[in-house]
């Protein structure tokens, strides 16, 4: 994991960029959201939030929050874009089958701004791969405003409960 780790002058030229010591992790959150191919991705200070939706009736929102991270960088208020997440859950379990237990896939993770492609760079044991996943224009999500007093059930769920 020494190589992702390691900081480049190219680091500063990215609208986004996050590193995860783990990359099963944000893997295992998206499996719990990846009932249709696409998803789109909202970026802010705060954290990513991936948005799931179906026919505007279902959504699912997975949140990664900037303390997951190791380093998160964003340069702008927010970057969103949408992107196959089939394809992204796939390269983030490159090296599933390969590891040994307890050996961990670094990520990091980078775009560049509107129209860039997302960049994961994964290195598991000293080997490295790169993933270059294409961006589109975010599709409009519908914003379930649920009024508190009717709610009857809100599920919390921690990230280490399910790895």
């Amino acid at each position: 994991m020494a190589l992702l780790v390691q900081q480049t002058h190219e680091d500063d030229s990215y609208v986004l960029l996050a590193k995860l010591d783990n990359a099963r992790v944000m893997a295992n959150i998206l499996k719990a959201i990846h009932f249709k191919e696409t998803a789109s991705v909202y970026a802010s200070e705060n954290g990513l939030k991936f948005t799931v939706e179906d026919c505007k009736c279902v959504q699912a929102n997975a949140f990664l929050q900037a303390a997951l991270f190791t380093e998160f960088i964003i340069k702008e208020e927010t970057a969103c874009f949408k992107i196959n997440l089939t394809i992204l859950i796939e390269c983030l379990n490159i090296f599933s089958l390969s590891s040994s237990p307890g050996v961990m896939t670094a990520l990091k993770m980078c775009y560049s701004g509107y129209g860039t492609p997302l960049t994961l760079m994964l290195e598991e044991n000293g080997v490295l791969t790169d993933c270059s996943i294409k961006t589109q224009e975010p599709d409009e999500t519908l914003d379930f405003d649920f009024c508190s007093e009717n709610v009857i059930n809100k599920i919390i769920m921690k990230v280490i409960l399910i790895i």
